[in-house]
């Protein structure tokens, strides 16, 4: 899923990435919430009729149920945020908070779509300056990744106006940060 906030001039702006999430962590509980009605009665019924060892495998494979949604949720939790300035691009990727940061030189940056070797293997998206090489959206589906590509190159071709790199300039010198 890729988010836009561009810049009325579409030469800067923000591109925030992150998977899909069909559900959220409360659904996830529900949906195990549901499993757990229909498993746990039939487990206690067969342990009281003497197969008590049910009972126990069916609360390991609940168990092992709430670990799989639990690695789900939070895998799903990933982010990228590509913030393309006059000057530079800044990448930033983490969970909850920015975990890794990449400035790279504008100028210098190319963006491209690399093809594995194979045909069921999927293409990486690469944001590249001189020696530095970022992957970006390893876990978008192939339209997302080529919609995002094209749209940094857009982007990336397009040169800021002198007003945009003049105001840049002077909220980075006031502020201390852009």
């Amino acid at each position: 899923m890729i988010e836009r906030e561009l810049n009325p001039d579409a030469a800067t702006g923000r591109l925030i990435v992150r998977p899909h999430r069909s559900a959220t962590w409360r659904q996830n509980l529900w949906l195990l919430g549901a499993i757990a009605a229909v498993t746990l009665p039939l487990a206690i019924i067969w342990s009281i009729l003497g197969l008590w060892l049910i009972l126990p495998l069916a609360l390991l494979h609940l168990g092992f149920v709430l670990a799989a949604f639990w690695v789900a949720s939070h895998s799903l939790l990933a982010r990228e945020v590509v913030t393309i300035e006059p000057e530079r691009i800044v990448i930033e990727a983490g969970r909850r908070r920015p975990e890794r940061r990449f400035e790279l030189a504008r100028a210098w940056a190319q963006v491209l779509l690399q093809d594995r070797g194979s045909r069921l293997a999927r293409r990486r998206l690469i944001i590249r300056c001189r020696d530095l090489a970022i992957e970006c959206g390893r876990f978008l589906n192939e339209e997302e990744r080529e919609a995002l590509w094209r749209e940094l190159r857009e982007v990336l071709e397009r040169r800021p106006s002198p007003c945009a790199v003049e105001s840049a300039a002077t909220v980075d010198d006031h502020s201390g940060r852009v």
